[in-house]
């Protein structure tokens, strides 16, 4: 995360009406309290000698600690706060007092960096800034509240904040409140990689703050557009946006903004591989003032920047040492996302030394906190804030025209049923069947001393109805055979691959499947592996559904891109379900590659797109994408890449989102695994525990190097181990392809 430049984050509300303390005194100080702190403390302090009313002693703690706050005196600033805090409590305090109070030391608490308590006094402001008229009051605790927010990784929080801000600017038509609300959600906006929203709420911002000169607004803005090109990889565009933001802060004499812009343009030099040197002293010169400014958080993100350069040049010993005290600050001040960047860090050093003990231990701490936040900020409750404000924009308007036109056309489409209805009949039948012997057998019980004859006859008729059951289930487990793709049609496609498929019972939910799509010259193979709603037949009813969902979408739509296709068959899906009289809300988990060789380099490329069903690449190398988290076994030197899928399910769900695909390349002999949850929620073992998703990844990581019918049997006898004389829990698909 590159620092945003705090360019109006947490307004110093200076403008307070001090009527408790000798007012012209007061105004008079606090007009000169910006150029000559020190004086004005030296005043204040002489004048609350003399001041014997404890009532008349706020106005003057207040301004005293702005004074000590400006001169960097920090200690000092929270001592006189809180005992204004404290007269205020004993006295009946004037609303814009009190809010004033408790923002300063929020303010003096973020400077120092400790985000925590920065933002416990906010909170406390926000709520004294409902019980006044003054609209001003509340825009500004929304925004601090949301930055606060923002710093501590907690993006979708920190929408809701500005949304809120945003909608009480508009209704008073207050332009420097609406610009710095756009711009805080320009930052949000740009650190989840949606760079149309935020350069469209970045440049609605930087026009007001260009029409009123105000151009510490402006510096902060040209800082944060420079972020956008750095996501962009325009590394050259992203120096000279932070540059103008450099020299605007330098004019006018703002060192924390200072700061910003020049460790953004070192951590430049990093991404670009060049002058790491430079960068390093870039960032040192920033270190240098946040610890002039005692500001815990700044240091911490600033040494996570070194700590990168570091790794880089493999100082990896250097590179802990920074990273150790990074994270201690970081936790300090409670920056998640922070410390979600030493902790990768911490990883990639101790692997860097060969420590792989200790690299693993950091990793499963990353990756905690990775996804702990990844939940916590989930693109579509983000997406979901955005919609909430209903902001008049002729781009989003179109935006929102398209989509509509879009579900329109996806509403003409008609779904094939027939097999549905087969499956529906089917069961029905079965259905019947078993509510009629469980009628029997009810009744047989009751009659059994009675009549032991006709016990017998009825028994004779169980066994012919379960027989019949039988008979019927077996006929569809021949069906449902007939969408999976055959053994020879599998290995035509990819040589040098398995599938472990075991249905819990005869007929399954869970099932693989494959399509070739010729194209010219070229063929690209799609594959999946999907697990249904349920298991047994009304599993395997809903996964000829899926199926033929999916058959529609790639061989009759063409469609290409695996997202679009997996959105394609959730409509398909949801069409089907929604003839019937009752809701359904049955789909499926699926993992869906698309496979197409490139002729230059001889590589596969890969496209991925999962619902809920990640895939994993084991490879030689230590990065395969940069998306995807890693481990690794030292003893067999392969590593195991997952790339997590879409959180939602093929089927009706309450905030749909689309899905993301995924590109990547593949060398010769690395591999491809796809499966469903029935192996890793297999219950056994000494302790009849779930053998889980991790103890998985090992099993595969020990047999990475085998051959691939070596790999099935290994998957095979250790999934028999861990059941023992346990009920199998769910139906069980794993499928590894060898490119």
């Amino acid at each position: 995360m590159i620092r945003t430049t705090v360019y109006s984050l947490l307004i110093l509300l200076s403008s307070a009406s001090f009527s408790q303390g000798s007012g012209s005194l007061l105004v008079q100080l606090e007009e000169r309290i910006d150029a000559n702190p020190d004086s004005v403390k030296t005043i204040l302090c002489e004048n609350l000698q003399s001041l014997k009313d404890p009532r008349k002693k706020i106005g003057s703690h207040h301004l005293l600690g702005i004074a000590y706050t400006n001169l960097g005196l920090y200690d000092s600033a929270i001592y006189h706060l809180n005992i204004e805090d404290s007269l205020l409590q004993n006295y009946t305090p004037n609303i814009e007092s009190a809010f004033n109070n408790q923002t300063e030391l929020a303010e003096v608490y973020y400077i120092m960096g400790n985000l925590t308590k920065a933002e416990n006094f906010h909170l406390s402001a926000l709520e004294i800034s409902r019980k006044s008229t003054d609209y001003t009051l509340s825009c500004k605790a929304l925004l601090s509240c949301g930055w606060i927010a923002r710093e501590q990784g907690r993006h979708a929080e920190a929408l809701d904040y500005y949304f809120e801000a945003i909608k009480i600017a508009e209704l008073n038509k207050d332009e420097q409140l609406q610009a710095n609300a756009y711009a805080k959600i320009g930052i949000v906006y740009n650190v989840k990689g949606d760079l149309e929203k935020a350069r469209f709420y970045y440049y609605k911002a930087l026009d007001i703050e260009l029409k009123n000169k105000r151009m510490a607004a402006v510096g902060g803005l040209y800082n944060n557009i420079g972020l956008m090109h750095e996501y962009a990889k325009n590394f050259d565009s992203a120096i000279v946006f932070f540059e103008k933001s450099y020299h605007i802060a330098d004019s006018l004499g703002n060192e924390r903004s200072k700061a910003i812009a020049n460790e953004n343009i070192g951590l430049m030099y990093y991404q670009k591989r060049e002058n790491l040197d430079i960068g390093l002293q870039k960032l040192a010169v920033s270190l240098d003032i946040w610890r002039k400014y005692n500001d815990v958080f700044g240091q911490s993100q600033t040494l996570v920047y070194m700590v990168f350069i570091y790794n880089e040049q493999k100082k990896y010993n250097v590179a802990l040492d920074s990273a150790f005290r990074s994270l201690s600050m970081a936790q300090q001040a409670g920056a998640n996302d922070v410390q979600q960047q030493i902790l990768e860090q911490i990883y990639l050093s101790y692997r860097g030394l060969g420590k792989y003990d200790k690299a693993l231990e950091y990793y499963q701490k990353f990756d905690v906190l990775r996804d702990s936040l990844s939940l916590l900020n989930s693109t579509a409750e983000i997406d979901k804030l955005g919609m909430e404000h209903n902001f008049e924009s002729k781009q989003m308007q179109d935006s929102l025209s398209l989509a509509l036109k879009h579900e329109q056309e996806q509403a003409e489409i008609l779904v094939d049923v027939e097999a549905g209805k087969f499956w529906n009949k089917l069961l029905l039948v079965g259905l019947i069947a078993f509510i009629l012997v469980s009628i029997l057998v009810y009744y047989l019980a009751k009659q059994q001393k009675k009549n032991a004859k006709l016990v017998s006859r009825t028994n004779l008729m169980l066994q012919a109805k379960n027989k019949e059951i039988i008979d019927s289930i077996n006929y569809a487990k021949r069906i449902q055979n007939a969408i999976l793709p055959t053994s020879s049609r599998i290995k035509t496609a990819f040589k040098n691959s398995f599938v472990f498929y075991r249905p819990k019972d005869i007929v399954a939910g869970d099932f693989y499947w494959l399509s070739e799509v010729i194209e010219g010259d070229e063929t690209q193979t799609y594959f999946a592996v999907a697990d249904c709603t349920g298991h047994g037949v009304p599993g395997a009813m809903v996964s000829v559904i899926c199926s033929s969902a999916l058959n529609k979408a790639v061989n009759e739509m063409r469609i290409k891109d695996p997202g679009e296709i997996l959105s394609k068959v959730t409509d398909l899906v949801i069409e089907t379900f929604a003839q019937s009289d009752h809701e359904l809300k049955d789909g499926m988990d699926i993992s869906l590659i698309c496979i197409k060789s490139d002729a230059k380099s001889g590589e596969k490329i890969v496209h991925y797109s999962g619902a809920n069903n990640a895939v994993w690449i084991v490879s030689d190398r230590a990065q395969v994408y940069e998306k995807a988290g890693t481990i690794t076994n030292p003893e067999t030197s392969l590593f195991l890449h997952e790339i997590k899928a879409t959180k939602q399910p093929v089927g009706r769900f309450t905030k749909r989102i689309p899905f993301e695909t995924h590109a990547f390349r593949l060398k010769a002999n690395e591999l491809i695994y796809l499966f469903t949850d029935g192996f890793a929620d297999q219950f056994g073992g000494l302790k009849n525990k779930k053998f889980k998703y991790s103890s998985l990844k090992k099993l595969l990581l020990s047999v990475g190097r085998q051959g691939e019918q070596e790999q099935r049997e290994a998957l095979k006898k250790s999934f028999d181990a861990w059941k023992g004389a346990m009920e199998q829990v769910d139906d069980v698909c794993v499928v590894g392809v060898r490119v």
